[in-house]
């Protein structure tokens, strides 16, 4: 599986699955305040428009989506940076 990993640029495990819940530390429980806080209303409008919670709840959808998968990836180095605050992934 190694090589496969090694071979392919993309972040799955070459079954289709990911990594899941991979650093506690990063799981948020109010991603539209986050979002709203960046500033990126635009993302939020389509994230409201297009990715809908089956039962509803789209900040508990969202929440559980980036909880599982969203901390495990990360293009961010937060030692990299004097001024990193939390959720400013």
């Amino acid at each position: 599986m190694l090589g496969c990993l090694t071979q392919l640029p993309r972040p799955d495990r070459c079954d289709g699955t990911y990594e899941q819940y991979c650093d506690p530390s990063r799981e948020y429980d109010n991603v539209t305040a986050i979002i709203s806080a960046a500033g990126k209303t635009d993302l939020l409008s389509y994230m409201n428009t297009y990715w809908k919670d089956y039962q509803g709840d789209d900040e508990d959808f969202w929440e559980h989506e980036w909880d599982k998968h969203g901390t495990c990836i990360s293009t961010l180095e937060p030692g990299c940076y004097s001024d990193y605050t939390p959720q400013e992934e």
